[in-house]
């Protein structure tokens, strides 16, 4: 009974050293598969991601005030003479008493550059004849004048600057359209705080101009300054 006994627990003992081997061969075999998976025997691991941009810009101006309107009026019969009638933007008339009308001084034109970039920006217009026509013995006006003032530069004559123009305005004084472009400044800023243009105009009226309604189209545009 004994013999048996010890034989018996022999057999055990075997059996739970290969369950013992067994489980320890299981748990290293787990270990293997985690390390595995990490991908590499240092257990360090790498992997990548991308980083984007999309990077735009936009060349663009607009007229927030977009009509330059005297309204209806005539040569006061009083004070025929053979000098022109001048009328300008913003202002009094430099002859006051030529005009018969109830006011006809209206705005500038206001210039924003509402763009991301910087632009060089001109102007083109018909010239006086085309625009006012012929009369008496006079030739009529019809001319711009740029400035960064935010009243206009004929409205503001010490011209306080907004500072938009970061280039030339060659216009600084009125200067004659005459149907090709014409420069209103070569560096216009896109700053908020500093892209506003204003643009005033002069109209001469001679005496003796066919009585009817005048218009003529004022065209800007804007180039991106290469930087």
């Amino acid at each position: 009974m004994d013999e048996i006994s010890n034989k018996t627990l022999a057999t055990l003992l075997v059996v739970a050293i290969v369950i013992s081997l067994a489980g320890t061969f299981f748990a290293m075999r787990g270990v293997s598969t985690v390390t595995n998976f990490v991908g590499s025997p240092t257990g360090a691991y790498g992997t990548s991601g991308t980083a984007k941009v999309n990077i735009t810009e936009t060349t663009s101006i607009t007229l927030t005030n977009n009509d330059v309107d005297f309204g209806s009026g005539s040569r006061n019969s009083s004070l025929l003479s053979t000098s022109n009638c001048n009328l300008t933007t913003n202002d009094t008339p430099l002859t006051p008493t030529c005009w018969v009308t109830t006011g006809y001084a209206p705005k500038p034109f206001v210039l924003v550059n509402d763009g991301t970039t910087y632009a060089t920006v001109d102007v083109n217009s018909s010239n006086a004849t085309a625009f006012i026509g012929t009369g008496g013995s006079t030739a009529a006006e019809y001319k711009y004048v740029v400035s960064d003032s935010q009243e206009g530069a004929y409205k503001n004559l010490k011209n306080a600057t907004e500072d938009a123009c970061k280039g030339t305005i060659t216009a600084t004084a009125f200067t004659a359209f005459d149907q090709t472009n014409q420069s209103v400044c070569t560096n216009l800023s896109n700053v908020d705080s500093e892209d506003q243009l204003q643009i005033d105009i002069w109209v001469a009226i001679p005496s003796g101009v066919p009585a009817t309604q005048k218009t003529a189209t004022v065209q800007f545009q804007a180039i991106k300054v290469q930087g």
